[in-house]
């Protein structure tokens, strides 16, 4: 079918108002520390000018347990950056701590940017996300958030999940609003875990768990997620002990440390050092879910169903103790047709683990109130 070309250019063609014209757009940058305009949620970090997971001091300690957790604990995976303004558009410009380099994850969900926005009934809704290109290394400048009015908004900026920000700056509109907002709820989630926790496979650094529960929940949760390095260190057990105002713990490790005898091992001194520091703060323990490998090697199936036993035996023996722990099984929650390569969850089944903490949540909390 053919359509007349002023149809076309009356709804195609530009109008004055409609557009933004960014290139003339006067800018104000501003350094992310910079504590009288942004919030920094998701690290302990943030008053040392660093969006590392650990101070330098941890990250030596846990190297000294496990390199592999004294790198990763440089990744920004569940570090958000919060604030209010009334520009337009928001424009970033950072430097990652190492080129995108993940095979089976897209370049945004490694090294990308997105904002989030908070409407009108307060529920935080997706507004973009920003990335490099290809070509770019570590340093590159892109624009998360775009809207067509200048209004107030609550603005909140998930960082990259499998990589580091050593820099960043947050440009507005010049003569923009700017001001730095928070939670209400000063409790936070604490999550302790492996590459599903650190947002392996996810496509954008929102669709992580911890930071779909910090939207949820309108609370600050810590990622501790460190990919294949979820080994139970007492070391990384110790570094955990020194958070403050933690509400609860989740601990979601065995598709790391249950691939061999370690969980077994370790799991019991691991939460002897989270209890003797906190011994009021809720523990909860959770098995890993189905992965496709499941229905083809017979081992699995030996395997899973002793480190179900491992998890369930230190829940019944921590509770006899005294301590507030609890044991949920996900095994079931998805299948290997909700994985990406037959391990790592797709967003959605992300989205169904993230359900399934908050429930978690919910439980022990009205559990506290008996």
């Amino acid at each position: 079918m053919k359509y007349p070309s002023e149809l076309l250019k009356e709804i195609f063609d530009k109008r004055e108002g409609e557009t933004i014209d960014v290139p003339s757009i006067e800018w104000e940058g501003y350094d992310v520390f910079d504590a009288t305009r942004f919030h920094i949620v998701g690290t302990t970090e943030a008053n040392r000018h660093s969006l590392y997971r650990f101070s330098e001091e941890e990250l030596k300690k846990a190297s000294s347990a496990s390199l592999d957790v004294g790198h990763l604990a440089m990744y920004s995976a569940g570090v958000a950056i919060m604030f209010a303004t009334d520009s337009r558009i928001v424009k970033v410009r950072v430097r990652n701590l190492e080129p995108f380099a993940m095979k089976n994850m897209t370049f945004m969900g490694c090294s990308g940017v997105d904002s989030y926005y908070r409407d009108e009934k307060g529920e935080w809704k997706f507004n973009a996300s920003a990335f490099a290109s290809f070509l770019d290394t570590n340093v590159w400048t892109d624009y998360p958030m775009v809207f067509h009015d200048k209004k107030k908004r609550d603005v909140m900026l998930n960082l990259p999940l499998y990589n580091g920000v050593v820099e960043m700056e947050i440009f507005v509109e010049k003569g923009s609003l700017v001001q730095p907002i928070g939670f209400e709820n000063k409790k936070r989630i604490m999550i302790y875990g492996t590459s599903i926790v650190n947002g392996c496979c996810a496509s954008h650094p929102g669709a992580c768990i911890s930071n779909i529960m910090m939207r949820k929940l309108h609370q600050e949760v810590l990622n501790y997620g460190f990919s294949g390095a979820a080994n139970c260190e007492k070391e990384i057990a110790e570094i955990l002990s020194t958070r403050e105002d933690v509400e609860m713990t989740i601990i979601d490790c065995e598709a790391n440390a249950g691939v061999s005898s370690l969980m077994a091992e370790r799991l019991e001194d691991f939460l002897d050092v989270l209890f003797k520091a906190h011994p009021k703060t809720p523990v909860v323990l959770f098995n890993r879910v189905r992965q496709s490998y499941d229905d083809y090697f017979p081992e699995m199936q030996r395997m899973k169903e002793f480190n179900d036993r491992v998890l369930k035996e230190n829940c019944e023996d921590f509770r006899k103790r005294g301590y507030p722990i609890f044991f949920v099984d996900n095994f079931a929650l998805i299948d290997g047709e909700e994985t990406v390569e037959g391990l790592h969850p797709t967003d959605a089944a992300l989205g169904k683990i993230a359900k399934s903490y908050l429930d978690a949540i919910g439980m022990v909390r009205e559990e506290e109130k008996r």
